[in-house]
């Protein structure tokens, strides 16, 4: 892919050829790369393999290496909720409009507005909104 061609939207839900093996590459700066994105850049292939046969594949895994698996899965979901969080703030600060969101997201206007304030909530107490929910388990 040329350079004017680079943006990110161009290669976004990339399909894949049957009967064809690909390589998916990632560029990584750790200098100037957001944290939450080096989270999963240093985990998603890893994953990959942990996961791309499904359950299936998990009852080949012993005990410790499922739980060590749940730890990075953790991890991983805490950075793109965070990373989600931060993209339904800057789209509500646009005033976007939450069925215009909701659309976008597969879901509804009702829990794009429950989002945002759970955002806003967790913002509050310097969380994100996984942060927010393992704080009210507690």
């Amino acid at each position: 892919m040329n350079e004017t061609n680079r943006h990110w939207s161009n290669y976004l839900g990339r399909g894949f050829r049957s009967g064809q093996t690909e390589t998916v590459e990632l560029e990584v700066n750790p200098d100037t790369d957001h944290p939450a994105m080096i989270v999963l850049a240093s985990r998603v292939e890893a994953l990959y393999d942990a996961l791309k046969r499904g359950e299936d594949g998990l009852v080949e895994e012993d005990t410790a290496d499922l739980l060590r698996l749940v730890d990075h899965l953790h991890r991983v979901i805490g950075c793109l909720t965070a990373m989600e969080d931060d993209v339904l703030i800057e789209l509500r600060a646009r005033e976007v409009p939450a069925r215009e969101i909701a659309t976008a997201m597969q879901t509804n206007h009702r829990y794009v507005l429950r989002r945002a304030e759970r955002i806003a909530r967790a913002h509050r107490q310097g969380l994100n909104t996984q942060g927010l929910d393992e704080a009210d388990e507690q």
